[in-house]
């Protein structure tokens, strides 16, 4: 086990892989007023045109502990997600390296959440 652990750090791949949270889960979750930051890494005119109700949005290039709407979220819940997930895969890795402790990646991201006809928020001009 140590021998695959160490060549999953090798290749730079991760140990483990963020935990997935379903988009029902995550109703609940916000329904339940739980304490969870929704991130959407995509960018600036992405999240405009339409993304997951209330989270906010800080593109990937911005994301790192040092950012002003993440730097208290380290050790609290954070539920991540872009188009289709390559995006929000570099950025739990990101988060992840800084010493967040509790990231989630939204299952199917905004292509699954669109797909299922979930409730979509429009950033006013």
């Amino acid at each position: 086990m140590r021998y695959v652990l160490m060549m999953l750090a090798v290749l730079g791949l991760p140990a483990q892989a963020a935990t997935p949270v379903s988009a029902e889960a995550l109703l609940q979750q916000q329904a339940a007023q739980a304490d969870l930051l929704v991130l959407d890494v995509r960018s600036a005119e992405e999240f405009a045109a339409g993304h997951v109700p209330g989270a906010i949005n800080v593109p990937l290039p911005d994301v790192s502990a040092a950012h002003p709407q993440l730097k208290s979220w380290k050790d609290r819940q954070v539920v991540v997600y872009c188009r289709s997930g390559r995006r929000s895969e570099l950025a739990i890795k990101t988060l992840e390296a800084a010493g967040f402790s509790r990231v989630l990646h939204l299952e199917g991201d905004m292509l699954g959440w669109e797909a299922a006809r979930r409730s979509v928020a429009v950033a006013r001009p």
